[in-house]
């Protein structure tokens, strides 16, 4: 798909998803909505996963894409001197395990917030597989930076 295409395609796929009455649906239905034949849904398929790469899109455990707020967890960020750290999820038991070449530029207190692909580890904790940082708010210094980092 040429470059000029693809930017085209998303920015009408963004529209869509911000559309107020739009409700996430899985690529089959974004498909059938759009009147998308068969043979032209991994085009359909490369706009949406450029979307959400881009953190313009999330996609939920199910394969439905919606706003990427919509799928995002928000929590804070403690780090460990080695570098890994966790990120506390208010309402959930157990910590999220962040591997120590995943956490990029978050520091001990940030507030995050990630579209992230959950896994579960040898010992049986999760670890984000993939972290997408999309705002921290220090909280000594209450200023806002925004970053747009991915880690796959």
């Amino acid at each position: 798909m040429e470059e000029q295409v693809l930017e085209q395609r998303k920015k009408m796929m963004e529209e869509l998803l911000r559309d107020p009455s739009y409700v996430p649906m899985k690529l089959k239905e974004l498909a059938l909505l759009l009147n998308i034949p068969k043979d032209q849904r991994k085009d359909l398929k490369d706009v949406m996963d450029a979307l959400v790469s881009e953190g313009k899109a999330g996609i939920s455990k199910k394969g439905k894409y919606g706003k990427p707020e919509t799928f995002a967890l928000t929590g804070i960020f403690c780090g460990h001197p080695k570098g890994f750290g966790f990120v506390t999820i208010e309402g959930m038991e157990k910590d999220i395990f962040i591997p120590a070449d995943k956490t990029e530029s978050a520091l001990h207190g940030d507030k995050v917030r990630s579209s992230s692909k959950k896994r579960k580890t040898d010992a049986g904790q999760k670890e984000l597989s993939s972290v997408s940082w999309s705002v921290r708010i220090r909280k000594s210094s209450d200023c806002i930076r925004r970053a747009k980092i991915s880690v796959l």
